[in-house]
């Protein structure tokens, strides 16, 4: 197993409640993160650019995800493999 990675902690369903107030804060966060590097302003001028970082925002979420499923399916594979050499 990797030692540097951690294993996640959030579950589905939280995750899940999440996900309907995520694409908000994504919103918000993008117009913030922009205007403050490019101008005021800029946010507002750029909604492509603002879908950009929304869309990039909710594939680290979706990675997280899969990283969570991934984790717990190889804890899975861990114990079985373990049962099996105690056998």
């Amino acid at each position: 197993m990797l030692s540097e990675m951690e294993k996640p902690t959030m579950s589905y369903d939280t995750a899940f409640e999440n996900a309907a107030n995520d694409p908000w804060v994504y919103l918000d966060k993008a117009a913030d993160v922009l205007n403050a590097k490019f101008g005021e302003g800029y946010a507002k001028k750029n909604p492509a650019l603002m879908g950009t970082y929304m869309q990039t925002a909710s594939h680290e979420f979706r990675t997280s995800v899969w990283c969570k499923a991934l984790w717990e399916i190889s804890d899975s594979l861990n114990r079985i493999a373990e049962k099996l050499d105690d056998l």
